[in-house]
């Protein structure tokens, strides 16, 4: 993990990826515009194009789910929600100011627009909402290293479930690599049960795409 400022005169979160923008060079594309590989459009990126301060794997209390179809890659993307400590996402955090999280979440959403936090309610409440995106729940998950711990899913659960597609999965895979060191097995074994790839990937099908995915040598987790 690259290392965290001391002091910023800006005001910081980490904002917990847990799908497609836990791939490092995704995410750069909501930072700094441009398409992602596999995607069919581009985004048009931040005012301020600098990447993220430090990046960390992270656990978030929430269940992970595939739903919808994804205009960008095809086939579901991922959402968390039924909080409780049962439920358990790996994601990936990345350390950026709030200016930065506001129209990171007006990407995702697809607004034309990015909404003002109110972190002080987000930190009281634990959620605020920034319209009916598919994005627009703005979550809170505490604190980590001094910072807010903040990511967003729907403001409604999204049903039905739908299997994601081969390039988006490989991109989830990607970052689970990165941030948490797994291995292919363990990979496996962690996406396996979750809704919208339990009943459409069998366990040899996915076996086969977290191979096809992962480098050959080994990475150590962020920490």
């Amino acid at each position: 993990m690259q290392e965290v400022p001391a002091n910023s005169d800006e005001p910081l979160v980490w904002y917990a990826s847990f799908g497609s923008n836990m791939d490092s060079s995704r995410f750069a594309c909501y930072i700094q515009g441009g398409r992602p590989a596999g995607a069919t459009r581009a985004n048009e990126g931040c005012n301020d194009k600098r990447l993220p301060r430090a990046e960390a794997g992270v656990t978030l209390p929430y269940q992970l789910y595939f739903a919808g179809e994804s205009p960008m890659w095809g086939g579901g993307v991922a959402f968390v929600g039924k909080h409780g400590a049962a439920s358990a996402t790996k994601a990936k955090a990345h350390l950026i100011t709030i200016a930065q999280f506001e129209q990171v979440s007006a990407q995702e959403s697809r607004r034309e627009y990015a909404s003002p936090i109110d972190m002080r309610i987000l930190r009281e409440q634990g959620w605020v909402d920034l319209g009916y995106g598919r994005y627009d729940r703005i979550l809170c998950c505490g604190y980590y290293q001094g910072y807010p711990l903040v990511t967003c899913t729907s403001p409604y659960r999204q049903v039905p479930y739908t299997k994601p597609s081969h390039i988006y999965l490989k991109v989830v895979v990607s970052g689970l690599h990165d941030a948490h060191g797994l291995l292919a097995h363990e990979i496996v074994r962690y996406l396996a049960d979750k809704p919208g790839i339990a009943h459409n990937y069998s366990i040899p099908e996915l076996t086969m795409l977290v191979h096809a995915t992962l480098p050959i040598t080994p990475r150590k987790p962020m920490l």
